[in-house]
C-alpha cells in the first residue's frame, strides 16, 4: 500500500500530509482504476 501511495503520489494523483490523503486528480485515478476491466 506504501508503494502503491508513493507512486501515485509521485504522478501527482494524490497529495499526502501527514495521515491526510487529497485527492488532486480523481479522474486521472478512475481511468488508472478501469484500464484493466
Amino acid at each position: 500500500m506504501s508503494r502503491l501511495l508513493s507512486e501515485l503520489k509521485e504522478e501527482g494523483i494524490i497529495a499526502a500530509k501527514g495521515s491526510s490523503i487529497t485527492l488532486v486528480h480523481p479522474k486521472k485515478l478512475v481511468d488508472i482504476s478501469t484500464q484493466y476491466d
